[in-house]
């Protein structure tokens, strides 16, 4: 029982030293995600931010297309995209 204690504590420590040194790299992406309005610079705006397919099957093929408008005053650039 003592390795089990040992082993869950090493986990539990590796859990939390990863969100500390993770916790500035998530607020970067955080603030650059917020625009002030009044700044100068692209704005990217969706008609809709969330799409549900429902059931699909592993071998169907879904797609989806997102609709969105720059609404600033600088020229959009899309250098990532990711999906959950």
């Amino acid at each position: 029982m003592k390795i089990t204690s040992i082993a869950t504590k090493l986990f539990i420590c590796a859990v939390v030293m990863f969100f500390v040194c993770m916790a500035p790299v998530m607020a970067q992406e955080t603030n650059d995600a917020i625009q002030d309005p009044l700044e100068e610079g692209p704005t990217i705006v969706f008609d809709a931010t969330k799409f549900e397919f429902g059931s699909v099957l592993e071998s169907d093929l879904v797609t989806h297309q997102y609709t969105f408008k720059n609404t600033g005053t600088k020229d959009l650039e899309i250098k990532q995209v990711k999906t959950a």
